[in-house]
C-alpha cells in the first residue's frame, strides 16, 4: 500500500482561504460588503504607506467617504480606503490634514488622548486637526437634569426615561467616553496643539475643513452646542504636560476597572 500522501501547504492554504471566504459570505449577505472585505483581505494587508505627505486623513470615516482624502476605518466598508485600528498607533507622517467626525467618543479615555498624540505625530508642521465629539454639558443638561427655564423636576416617569437616555447618550452607539469643552481643549495642547478654537458646524477659516461635516443636526445654541467642533494647528510637543494628564485621567477613571 502506498503511503498516503499529505497536502502540500499550498492546497492547505487555499482551502483555508475558501473556508474563510464561505464564513465570511455566509455571515455578510450584503453583497458590496462582501466585496469590501474580499479587497480588504486581498489589498489592504499591505502596510500603509509610512510618509504621508500632503494626504489629508479621515479618520473612522464609516459610510462617509469624502473625495480627495484617504478614508480610514476599521471596517471594511465600501469607500473605506484603508483598514486600520487607529487605537494602535497612527503609521504616517507629514500629513496636512485630519478630520475626525463623531470618533473620539468611541475610545476610552487614555485611548483617546494616545490617538491625539499620534495625530501630532502623523502631522506636518503647521498641519491642522479637525474633531466633533458630542458635548457633555448638553448631554447633562437637556437628557437628565432639572428644566432649565423652571429649575423644577420633572414626574417620576419622565426620569426613567432620562435614566436611560442619559445612559444611552454614555454607552449607545458604542460610546465610551463623553468629553465637554474644557476636557477636550486641555487634551488638545497637552497633546502638543496650537490654537485650539470651537468651531460651528459645517464653518471654518480654513478651506478643507469649509462645509465637511456629515453628521446629523439637532436645534441648539451657538452657546450650548449638542457636538464639540474643535480645530488646532500642531505645535510643539509636550510630554511634561501630556504626562500629567495622562496620569491624572489614570488615577481617575483607568484604575476602577481593576
Amino acid at each position: 500500500m502506498e503511503p498516503s500522501r499529505r497536502p502540500s501547504p499550498l492546497v492547505n492554504g487555499l482551502r483555508s482561504l475558501r473556508a474563510r471566504a464561505g464564513a465570511a459570505r455566509e455571515l455578510v449577505s450584503d453583497r458590496k460588503l462582501f466585496r469590501a472585505w474580499l479587497k480588504h483581505r486581498v489589498v489592504h494587508r499591505l502596510r500603509p504607506p509610512s510618509h504621508a505627505a500632503g494626504l489629508r486623513l479621515h479618520i473612522g470615516c464609516g459610510k462617509e467617504s469624502l473625495d480627495g482624502w484617504c478614508n480610514i476605518d476599521l471596517l471594511p466598508l465600501p469607500h473605506v480606503d484603508l483598514c486600520l485600528d487607529v487605537s494602535r498607533g497612527l503609521p504616517f507622517h507629514g500629513a496636512t490634514h485630519i478630520f475626525a467626525e463623531h470618533f473620539l467618543e468611541h475610545l476610552e479615555v487614555l485611548d483617546a488622548l494616545a490617538f491625539l498624540h499620534g495625530c501630532h505625530g502623523s502631522l506636518a508642521e503647521g498641519g491642522w486637526i479637525r474633531l466633533s465629539t458630542p458635548n457633555l454639558d448638553w448631554v447633562w443638561t437637556h437628557l437628565y437634569s432639572a428644566d432649565p427655564m423652571t429649575g423644577q423636576s420633572d414626574r417620576v416617569d419622565r426620569r426613567v426615561d432620562k435614566a436611560v437616555h442619559i445612559n444611552r447618550a454614555f454607552y449607545g452607539w458604542q460610546h465610551r467616553f463623553i468629553w465637554n469643552r474644557e476636557l477636550l481643549s486641555e487634551a488638545l495642547t497637552a497633546a502638543g496643539f496650537d490654537g485650539v478654537r470651537e468651531c460651528e458646524y459645517s464653518k471654518s477659516e480654513l478651506d478643507d475643513f469649509r462645509g465637511i461635516e456629515r453628521h446629523e443636526l439637532y436645534d441648539d445654541t451657538p452657546e450650548l452646542p449638542h457636538v464639540l467642533i474643535f480645530e488646532a494647528c500642531k505645535g510643539p510637543s509636550r510630554p511634561e504636560a501630556y504626562q500629567q494628564l495622562f496620569d491624572m485621567l489614570h488615577h481617575e477613571i483607568e484604575r476602577c476597572r481593576y
